[in-house]
């Protein structure tokens, strides 16, 4: 069996990399760890400094249908849909010694494309690179799942738009009718279009979410006035909430070349957080400054603020931070991860500072 792993000493690989004798763990003989190694229930390979795959147990091959011969002693870049990204993982196994859960894919020999998560560490011997050791985990199922997910999710955002938009237009008909009515059906059809307004913002989430996870949200970048957006959004915000006070702090000199409805819906959702988020603050500040080559904008509330271990997962869709959050708050978890997106595809960065208790402050720049 150890013949049959070609440029590579493999009781050393298994074995002599490693100069530290564990005193109180079993004595395992060479053999029954290479066996071990070798019929593990997940899929592991080896790969050197230039990408070379020198080793591959049964179920890495067995999970990409090829022979030995075929994959181990070839580059990784044959192997991967995306080739560019052998780069960018040897260069952060290089720097990090770690790699958790990247996702790639991987084009097996029947032609399938599988997508796997590959988490990695890194060998070292007198300081040079020697191997990374990678465990394969395949998630081409769960990636199906969340296709089809995302597709229904399309199809049933586009339906829901359009009925919306038609009881929309009857529910404002009925409000200039009775817009001089004091009576309790006046006060139903104020209620009726907050709850149109309400189910239609969720709509257009889905529908954004769809775009993004497709590839089709478009940006149309013209030059604006950044100070004269953010005004104009402040001022329509503030109409929804009578307990804080949003006020803007500094300006930016230089009009930035971005997407302005878009950047206002960073804005609306941020602001929409910072209010529904601190229900007992009385205020929210907004700020604005130049950065270098970037605007960048400020939102800060003095609310409830977010755990230490929910803030790196604040941007992600679907998220919510803790049950009795999501209890008290409702709301699918969808502005910050479309906010981060639409950051993301203007070349800016977004990020945030929270404490429990003590509110949260976001972030986000826009290259001018």
């Amino acid at each position: 069996m150890i013949a049959t792993y070609r440029n590579y000493e493999t009781r050393n690989f298994f074995l002599g990399s490693s100069k530290v004798q564990h005193r109180k763990e079993p004595n395992f003989q060479g053999e029954e760890l290479i066996n071990f190694f070798e019929n593990a229930p997940i899929g592991l390979h080896w790969v050197d400094a230039k990408g070379t795959i020198i080793w591959a147990n049964k179920f890495e091959l067995k999970l990409l249908g090829y022979s030995r011969d075929e994959y181990i002693g070839h580059n990784t870049a044959e192997f991967y849909v995306d080739p560019e990204v052998i780069k960018e993982i040897l260069t952060r196994l290089k720097s990090d010694k770690t790699l958790s859960n990247y996702e790639v894919r991987l084009r097996a020999k029947d032609g399938a494309i599988k997508y796997v998560q590959i988490s990695s560490n890194v060998y070292w011997e007198d300081g040079k690179f020697v191997h990374t050791r990678c465990f394969t985990q395949d998630i081409t199922a769960k990636k199906e799942l969340e296709r089809r997910k995302d597709e229904f999710i399309s199809m049933a955002s586009h339906e829901l738009k359009t009925p919306l938009t038609v009881i929309k237009g009857y529910t404002q008909i009925l409000k200039t009718n009775l817009s001089d009515s004091k009576d309790v059906y006046s006060e139903y059809i104020l209620k009726m279009e907050d709850q149109i307004n309400r189910l239609n913002k969720l709509v257009i989430d889905l529908l954004d979410v769809s775009k993004i996870e497709s590839g089709k949200l478009r940006l149309e970048r013209k030059k604006f006035n950044l100070n004269q957006l953010v005004t104009e959004v402040v001022g329509e915000m503030q109409h929804t909430t009578e307990k804080h006070k949003i006020m803007i702090r500094g300006k930016v000199v230089k009009e930035i070349l971005a997407d302005k409805y878009k950047i206002g819906q960073v804005l609306v959702n941020l602001l929409s957080n910072a209010i529904k988020y601190s229900p007992k603050g009385d205020k929210i500040v907004v700020q604005l400054k130049g950065r270098g080559e970037d605007a960048l904008v400020t939102v800060e509330d003095f609310g409830i603020g977010i755990s230490k271990k929910d803030r790196s997962n604040v941007f992600e869709r679907f998220f919510q931070a803790q049950n009795t959050i999501r209890q008290s708050f409702s709301g699918l978890g969808l502005g910050l991860y479309i906010s981060a997106e639409i950051i993301r595809r203007h070349n800016g960065k977004i990020w945030m500072e929270s404490e429990k208790g003590r509110g949260s402050k976001f972030f986000f720049t826009i290259p001018f």
